[in-house]
């Protein structure tokens, strides 16, 4: 299972830049408290 983050900027009514994260969420097993990714 993956998490995926998109960020924008838009300047002058356009997209002015894009950032995208991809990352694994890890099984509860693994988690280092139990809130959970989010």
């Amino acid at each position: 299972m993956f998490s995926f983050f998109d960020l924008f900027r838009i300047e002058n009514g356009k997209f002015a830049e894009h950032w995208d994260v991809i990352e694994p969420i890890k099984t509860q097993g693994e988690w280092k408290n139990q809130n959970g990714k989010f």
